[in-house]
């Protein structure tokens, strides 16, 4: 069987994405059962479950860390390691857990050998709780400079490794840039958890947040404050005048910010009555369409009582 990586390479379209339809999950364990989006299980254990880790799943990976950092033969310790998990890996909520295991024993185990087995693990590896478990461990390791990071950049395409991959880059030098790469070539989960790691460092990253960046193929609310406030979302409004396509994405991205269903947004803004505000503004300079009334109906249905006196006011006098 191909390696994860060697799939992931081989689906890679002209333009560095992935199709939409790509999948390195494994078949689901009963014929016709439901297969998670790419990305989705983590992406609910992130967001919603957090911890609980699954202690003899933990014991385990200690286990084969030793191994593997005691120099055991790849061959013989990555089957051991690919049989620790099933259809559902689990080891998001474990890897704080591991990561603290490694560093509370790093005198005992040798770092070399270690990277090099998680290094072999990326390359070779057809088990995807291996490779998330690789990824794992080399985000303790993100310093070490070489091929292995071309590697990560590859793996980050997949939407089930992009959070893992994203932990990684993050510890890099050019830490923002890379996860800007990453969130440009994700739709799903992985541009999700790219973005919320993103710490704008330039006004082309800024100004993506503002009219690509919150927009996503699970729910655009996951990313809404991450891209407002990162990317200035008041500051454009009140310093601009929008072309209709900046227009266009202000409205969709307050939307963004209204629904509080997954997560908390625009309740978190402390500016959240001048922001909008400010969009009102803009809106009394434009020639209305659709998404601004799909805005505004949106606005008045969901926040109707909200405690934001002057927007309320000002909803009143207009007509539309």
């Amino acid at each position: 069987m191909a390696s994860i990586y060697e799939q992931i390479r081989a689906a890679i379209q002209p333009d560095g994405t992935l199709p939409g339809e790509f999948s390195i999950q494994p078949p689901p364990e009963e014929e016709g059962g439901l297969r998670f989006v790419e990305g989705a299980r983590d992406g609910i254990t992130f967001y919603h479950l957090g911890g609980g880790g699954n202690p003899e799943l933990l014991a385990q990976l200690e286990e084969i860390t030793r191994l593997a950092a005691g120099g055991g033969d790849y061959e013989a310790v990555e089957p051991k390691l690919a049989a620790c998990f099933g259809g559902d890996d689990g080891l998001l909520s474990s890897v704080d857990d591991l990561q603290q295991w490694i560093i509370d024993h790093r005198e005992e185990l040798d770092p070399s050998r270690l990277f090099s087995f998680a290094n072999a693990v990326l390359l070779h590896s057809a088990s995807l709780g291996a490779v998330k478990y690789a990824l794992a461990v080399l985000e303790l390791l993100a310093s070490a400079q070489g091929t292995w990071q071309e590697t990560v950049r590859t793996l980050a395409l997949a939407e089930e490794l992009t959070l893992y991959c994203a932990f990684v880059a993050g510890h890099w030098e050019n830490r923002n840039e890379e996860l800007f790469a990453i969130a440009q070539k994700v739709r799903g989960w992985g541009r999700v958890h790219a973005v919320r790691m993103l710490e704008p460092a330039s006004q082309e990253m800024k100004d993506w947040l503002l009219d690509e960046g919150w927009q996503n193929d699970i729910l655009p609310s996951y990313t809404a404050l991450a891209c407002a406030q990162g990317g200035g979302l008041r500051r454009r409004l009140e310093e601009e005048t929008l072309s209709r396509g900046q227009l266009d994405a202000a409205d969709g991205l307050i939307r963004a910010l209204l629904d509080e269903g997954p997560v908390r947004n625009i309740s978190l803004m402390e500016d959240a009555e001048d922001l909008l505000l400010a969009w009102l503004d803009q809106l009394e300079r434009a020639e209305f369409n659709e998404e601004d009334q799909r805005t505004l109906r949106c606005l008045r249905e969901e926040f109707g009582d909200q405690d934001w006196p002057r927007v309320q006011e000002r909803l009143g006098r207009m007509e539309v």
